[in-house]
Parts: C-alpha cells; structure tokens; sequence
C-alpha cells in the first residue's frame, strides 16, 4: 500500500516501488518492493530524498505514491 498521506517523517523508514526505479528489469515475480530507505529530506509535502543505509543518499527524489512506510 503506497503512502496516502505525506505524513513521512525525517528518518522514517520507507519502501520504494521497483518499477519505478527499473521498469525494464522486472518479471512478473520480481519484488514490487525495494529494501527499506531512511527518509534524508522533504523537499516538499509529497517529494522525498532517500540515503541507503550507509548513509549514502540517491541520485533522485521520490513521490510518496512510490513509496510504502517500512514498520519495524
């Protein structure tokens, strides 16, 4: 279920959709979802900034209907 309300918090974890990232390299079994990413930034109400766990952050911002909240 993707994230309705852009209530996503700094260092939140979220799930980011595949086919979005790589529509090309996906198979009808693949993974929807992309292991968990903490939230670095909100760039605006609804646009994400994602950093890997390492602490790197991605080359890109992401819509909060391509992400899923991550519950630990």
């Amino acid at each position: 279920m993707p994230i309705i309300d852009p209530a996503v918090a700094l260092r939140d974890l979220v799930l980011r959709l595949c086919l979005a990232s790589q529509p090309k390299e996906q198979s009808k079994l693949s993974p929807k979802w992309k292991r968990p990413y903490p939230v670095k930034r909100v760039i605006r109400p609804s646009t994400y900034e994602l950093e890997d766990l390492d602490g790197k952050v991605g080359p890109r911002t992401w819509h909060a209907s391509k992400l899923c909240r991550y519950y630990v």
